[in-house]
Parts: C-alpha cells; sequence; structure tokens
C-alpha cells in the first residue's frame, strides 16, 4: 500500500513554531532604528556645520566693513572725524553701506566719535587725539545670524578742531 508523504511544513517538529521569523524581525526593527537615529544624527550635523559657516563668514563680513571704512578714510582721517562729530545723533549719515544683496545680506559700517584727548608735551594743547570707533555690522536674512564688531582708533596727533 502506498502511504500519503508528510512535510515539515505540515507537521513541524516540536519546538519550532516560527520563533526564528520573529527574533529574524525583531533585529531587523532593531538594526531599523539605529538606522534611522544616525540618518537624524547626520541631518543635525550638516545644519551645525552650515550655521557655523555661515556666523563665520557673516563675522568676515563684518570686519571687512570695518576695514574698508578704516582704508576709505586712511588718506583724509580728518573727514572721517568730522563726519562723526558732526552726526552724532544721525546714525543714518555716520552708516556706509557696503553689500545688500537683494536678499536681505547686508554688510555696512558706522563711524562714532568718542572724542579728543589732549597730547602731553603738544605745545600746550595745541595738538590732541581724536578718539573713533568703527562698527562693522552684516546679517544673513532668514537665519537669525548677525555680526557686529566694533574697533577704537585714535588718530593724532592733528590740530585741534574749533566746533
Amino acid at each position: 500500500m502506498h502511504q500519503p508523504r508528510t512535510t515539515l511544513a505540515e507537521h513541524p517538529p516540536a519546538g519550532q513554531r516560527g520563533a526564528i521569523l520573529i527574533i529574524s524581525l525583531l533585529i531587523l526593527l532593531v538594526l531599523t532604528v539605529i538606522g534611522i537615529n544616525s540618518m537624524d544624527n547626520a541631518v543635525m550635523e550638516q545644519k551645525m556645520a552650515t550655521n557655523s559657516r555661515d556666523a563665520a563668514v557673516t563675522f568676515q563680513e563684518a570686519e571687512t566693513a570695518i576695514r574698508n571704512t578704516y582704508f576709505a578714510y586712511q588718506d583724509n582721517p580728518a573727514s572721517a572725524i568730522s563726519l562723526a562729530k558732526n552726526n552724532i545723533d544721525d546714525e543714518a549719515a555716520r552708516t556706509t553701506r557696503f553689500r545688500d544683496d537683494g536678499n536681505g545680506n547686508t554688510s555696512q559700517s558706522v563711524i562714532t566719535y568718542i572724542g579728543e584727548v589732549p597730547l602731553i608735551n603738544s605745545s600746550a594743547g595745541q595738538f590732541v587725539a581724536h578718539g573713533t570707533e568703527i562698527a562693522g555690522i552684516a546679517s544673513k536674512a532668514g537665519q537669525g545670524i548677525s555680526s557686529r564688531t566694533v574697533q577704537g582708533y585714535r588718530t593724532s596727533p592733528m590740530p585741534k578742531m574749533n566746533p
């Protein structure tokens, strides 16, 4: 007589009820969570690197605004002092724009008069040093990144200026 054949699928051996499938799915789930977490970390690191670069560029633009203003008045520092001294309350008159790309990214400088200090041994106060500050301001629109750098300068000796 002929007996019907049975397979392992019809009658699995005792103690094997699909445990390997469940363990495999759990391992796959753990690996998926680790992969998603790694991707999130990589995206966050990219954002931090971009922000750090933008902050450094903005700082350099503020420094460039100061340098450009300094060199613009280097041949005639009295004109910078007059500009700053005669427009103490008018910041717009003391402001020089260097860059505005139309997208809100700007850099500018502002000259501020600090005051005059008599020089020691300067022929009875005939010569004074004039203090000015040049502030470089740069900003990057849409990201809230801005930089303000201030450098002080003392120009001397100069004849005492009469108001």
